[in-house]
């Protein structure tokens, strides 16, 4: 709480003690009294302002203190509830100036401050940066040293000649601030890439191949195993008065997730590294695009063993694979059914996803202007199904290709809260530099560098109720 706040609840707990030690109109002032409880609540006001003045002496008092040192020539960074933080230089970034033993607000508040007075970031990647680091699960005050290591200008300024080949170019403040950044990482060798262009910090909302990151639960972590607690929930009863409660306990499951390494391999001229001033922002475009890529088809057929684990992989079998009405045939019934299928806890945050053909192929079931559907279909793909959201996801099976005549399973149409399917990623993208590339013909250098990237990504669905499939299985 700072100052103004501070200020503003003191003045409303002596509004509410006065409020409490005055009678009411109709009362007797002389004979009147407070009750027990407006005495305790008296005295509970009383403590929560000796508190809040306490509090607000310490602030005014820090805040001469730094304007004295802001005066004297010292920056001067924005800071949280504990007060202002000083720095030497002024550069937030500078990790020269950060105490051993800075508490996690303080690096904070130099991230915060350090990202404010870069013009050279959007306001839209600061702020995913900021979110990232105050909801990751894990070693926070790790991630914000890493952050802070590699948004400094000396690692910008190393990292960009990485690019062109010019390593041997690093002057002594370039070398300090990438060794510095690499004793920060657990990494075996590489470069970890500056945060504004790391897509597991700078997480993309965008590609319409793969909705699934956009509408399942993801969860950011400094470590290589997420772990969880899911429950599927007590059960009250209707008792007597006097009689004993029945045993209404719970069990608690423990899923844990684990991350699995995703790499890419980017070619690119000696020509396209010379001007990376102006490449930069395409950089994090093409890691985003390949990740992307990548996830859109482990989250639907991932095996869980050497990629994360897809919801096709996850419900293949279960209870949660539903058949059509008709064996091999795909009908509006099925949408009805699948629908039905999915438990009531989890239809107020059900969503649809499916091939875009499987969509198209609804849309033919409606023949009659909206007969068959609650809500009328949009133009193109719908947004709504049946009242419930709807995304494409293009690895997912396409109805108008089942073949009656192989022996396939086709799962079509899933539905469900998406929510319960966790994907974990571990914050940190790193890459390494290949000088020169050679060509395959003559074996000499093609005038190419190779940068190959490598993070870590898992995924898992946590309750196998929370989504529901249409499985239409076929036999030769």
């Amino acid at each position: 709480m700072d100052i103004e706040a501070t200020t503003v609840r003191l003045r409303e707990l002596v509004a509410g003690m006065r409020a409490l030690t005055s009678p009411p109109p109709s009362a007797d002032p002389d004979g009147w009294e407070m009750t027990r409880a407006e005495a305790a609540r008296f005295d509970e006001l009383e403590a929560e302002a000796a508190e809040l003045k306490r509090k607000l002496a310490d602030a005014e008092r820090r805040t001469a203190m730094v304007m004295s040192r802001a005066n004297s020539g010292l920056g001067v960074e924005r800071g949280d509830d504990s007060g202002f933080h000083v720095s030497r230089g002024g550069d937030a970034f500078d990790l020269d100036t950060v105490r051993v033993d800075a508490p996690l607000s303080d690096l904070r508040a130099r991230l915060e401050t350090g990202l404010e007075r870069d013009a050279t970031v959007s306001a839209e990647v600061a702020e995913a940066a900021v979110r990232t680091l105050a909801r990751v699960v894990g070693d926070q005050r790790s991630l914000a040293m890493r952050m802070l290591a590699t948004g400094s200008v000396e690692y910008r300024s190393a990292f960009a000649k990485l690019m062109r080949g010019e390593q041997a170019t690093w002057n002594e403040a370039e070398r300090q601030a990438v060794a510095r950044a690499q004793s920060l990482t657990s990494n075996a060798g590489g470069y970890a890439v500056p945060f504004t262009l790391d897509p597991t910090v700078v997480l993309s909302n965008a590609g319409a191949i793969n909705p699934i990151r956009n509408i399942a639960r993801v969860v950011q972590t400094t470590t290589n195993t997420w772990n969880g607690v899911t429950s599927a929930g007590t059960t009250f009863s209707w008792d007597a008065e006097g009689a004993e409660v029945s045993d209404d306990s719970i069990t608690l499951a423990q899923p844990s997730i684990p991350v699995f390494k995703m790499q890419g391999f980017i070619p690119f001229s000696v020509e396209v590294g010379g001007d990376w001033a102006d490449i930069q922002s395409d950089l994090l475009m093409v890691l985003q695009d390949g990740r992307d890529r990548l996830e859109a088809t482990a989250h639907i057929t991932g095996n869980g063993t050497s990629a994360p684990t897809g919801i096709q992989t996850e419900l293949d079998g279960g209870s949660s694979e539903i058949a059509p009405t008709t064996p091999e045939t795909f009908a509006a019934a099925d949408v009805y059914k699948l629908q039905r299928s999915l438990g009531a806890r989890y239809r107020p945050n059900a969503q649809w996803v499916g091939n875009i053909g499987t969509f198209g192929a609804i849309r033919a079931f409606d023949t009659g202007g909206g007969g068959n559907f609650w809500t009328s279909l949009g133009n193109g793909t719908p947004e709504r199904l049946l009242g419930w959201p709807a995304h494409e996801a293009s690895e997912v099976d396409d109805s108008p290709d089942i073949n009656a005549a192989a022996t396939a399973d086709n799962f079509v149409l899933y539905v469900g809260d998406w929510s319960r399917y966790v994907i974990v990623d571990r914050v940190g993208m790193t890459v390494e530099l290949i000088p020169h590339l050679f060509h395959t013909s003559n074996n000499r250098p093609s005038g190419q560098r190779g940068l190959i990237a490598w993070a870590r990504t898992g995924a898992e669905l946590i309750d196998d109720n929370a989504i529901v499939v249409l499985s239409i299985p076929t036999a030769a």
